[in-house]
């Protein structure tokens, strides 16, 4: 009830509650690793930056020298300044656990040693937001103060992260699924420790049915008094059992967290394979590794384009007087090459273009090359069929009459 009134207050533009049920969320063991593993491991890929060319709104390929706006961000440091670590995992977390993820830009009184001025991403907690349905505006409460001003987005102040874009994005964040799944996997927690509290009770009953309402309570109280192996004398016609549950309930327990873990993962990762997987399996490996590839690359594009145009923007009309040259952040997302699966395909390769070239098949060396990604030192030249193989009587008559 709790998570459909949040989506309901949330459509009215009030999105504190949304915002404190992902911060109860974040303090699920599995939803933290999982969120921490895609969002952290993408801060941790290699990034390279990109020139913009004029005629395309998306990156090309880096000139051979690096100009001068890269070589400050990249050597000078300036990129990790702007968008530190930690705040950016910060940011895409909620930005895919909400939805949205409110920017706060601060720039410097001063420049820097190198005399430029460095903007500094931080993370503003969305419950102090609030979506104005009339005026069709963010609002913030900013300071001790609790009057609300608007967030003026786009002027280099304040920014708003939403990956699954600008209409309802509260709507569109993970939580409405993984909401029911850290409750059950909750309450099964909640269950599991209240029945290990209760497995067994101490119960003392009266044989002859004589005892008085103060004696029954005068003997609980004596027991609950004692401590730890006390020994117990038992007033005469008292007796005093350990009464233990028989049902093994465990298994229920087990079973609704172990389905709690394992649907938080996939919605998050997209796989659960690295965490279900018992033993060894190669193929297990590979889809594992290809599908964490796509969702670190499903994160790295909206990513690059809001600091492009967000920060870097911002930084490249300061600094270098034209917003133009803001280049393009790109997260190196493709898993590294598995060397042995290439270096068995060469082989493979190499054997079958042998058999070719003895049954005196000709082959296409450069098709190969591009096919299976085998570089060549020297430039490839078109290849003639081999000549036929000679019997020992045609090559003793050859050397008797050489041409």
């Amino acid at each position: 009830a709790l998570v459909r009134a949040a989506l309901s207050s949330a459509d009215g533009g009030n999105i504190r509650t949304v915002a404190e049920l992902c911060d109860w969320l974040l303090g699920d063991d599995r939803v933290r690793a999982d969120f921490e593993t895609r969002c952290g491991g993408l801060q941790g890929l290699p990034a390279v930056f990109e020139e913009t060319n004029p005629t395309r709104s998306r990156p090309t390929k880096a000139a051979q020298a690096p100009s001068p706006i890269i070589q400050a961000l990249d050597e000078g440091g300036e990129w990790w300044a702007m968008w530190p670590e930690a705040e950016a995992e910060q940011i895409l977390i909620w930005g895919r656990l909400l939805g949205l993820a409110p920017v706060s830009i601060t720039w410097p009184d001063d420049a820097n040693e190198a005399g430029r001025i460095v903007p500094q991403a931080t993370f503003w907690h969305p419950r102090h937001c609030r979506f104005d349905q009339r005026e069709r505006q963010w609002l913030s409460r900013i300071g001790d103060s609790n009057d609300e001003k608007p967030l003026t987005l786009g002027a280099g102040r304040w920014a708003l992260y939403q990956p699954y874009g600008a209409y309802r994005p509260w709507a569109q964040g993970l939580w409405r699924g993984l909401a029911r799944w850290a409750l059950l996997k909750s309450f099964a927690i909640d269950d599991w420790a209240r029945h290990g509290e209760n497995a067994s009770r101490t119960v003392a009953s009266d044989e002859t049915g004589k005892a008085t309402r103060e004696q029954r309570a005068q003997l609980a109280a004596d027991i609950k008094r004692c401590a730890r192996d006390a020994v117990i004398v038992l007033p005469s016609g008292f007796k005093l059992e350990l009464i233990e549950a028989t049902a093994n309930t465990r298994q229920i327990y087990q079973a609704q967290i172990d389905a709690a873990d394992k649907a938080i993962t996939i919605a998050i990762r997209g796989q659960n394979l690295s965490t279900d997987v018992q033993g060894g399996s190669y193929a297990a490996a590979r889809v594992h590794a290809q599908v964490d590839a796509q969702r670190l690359a499903s994160d790295a594009e909206p990513e690059s384009t809001f600091t492009h145009d967000e920060l870097l923007g911002w930084y490249a009309e300061i600094n270098f007087g034209d917003r133009r040259l803001a280049p393009w952040v790109i997260h190196q997302t493709e898993p590294p090459e598995d060397r042995a699966a290439s270096a068995a395909v060469m082989v493979q390769v190499a054997t079958a273009a042998e058999a070719f070239a003895r049954l005196g098949i000709p082959l296409d060396p450069l098709a190969l090359s591009e096919r299976y990604k085998i570089p060549f030192s020297e430039p490839i030249g078109p290849q003639t069929a081999p000549a036929p193989r000679q019997g020992p009587a045609a090559q003793a008559q050859a050397h008797r009459h050489p041409k």
